[in-house]
């Protein structure tokens, strides 16, 4: 199952604290996208915040790979977690047209 994660910030989460663990931070992006985890990873443009699209079997597992980030390991960087599935509603909005 496709997962996109989108990080945010808690409360109390600093630049400083942030910084001090991007290289390990890198270093564990890495390795997920190395073992195909994540598939693709985006700084948002308009907000601090990354966008991550996952490869799991739920939203669960999504929830407990991103939880193995140095970030999220030291409380400074937490996700939401959206389940994507594919569009199907080609049929629905084209229906009037397949009739003709």
């Amino acid at each position: 199952m496709k997962i996109l994660a989108i990080s945010k910030r808690p409360p109390g989460a600093t630049a400083d604290r942030l910084a001090a663990l991007a290289v390990d931070e890198a270093a564990r992006v890495w390795a997920l996208q190395c073992a195909g985890t994540i598939r693709e990873i985006y700084f948002c443009a308009e907000r601090p915040a990354a966008v991550v699209i996952l490869e799991c079997a739920d939203g669960d597992e999504a929830r407990d790979i991103l939880a193995t980030l140095p970030m999220v390991e030291a409380g400074v960087l937490d996700f939401d977690i959206l389940p994507l599935q594919p569009f199907d509603h080609y049929e629905r909005l084209f229906r009037d047209e397949f009739k003709r």
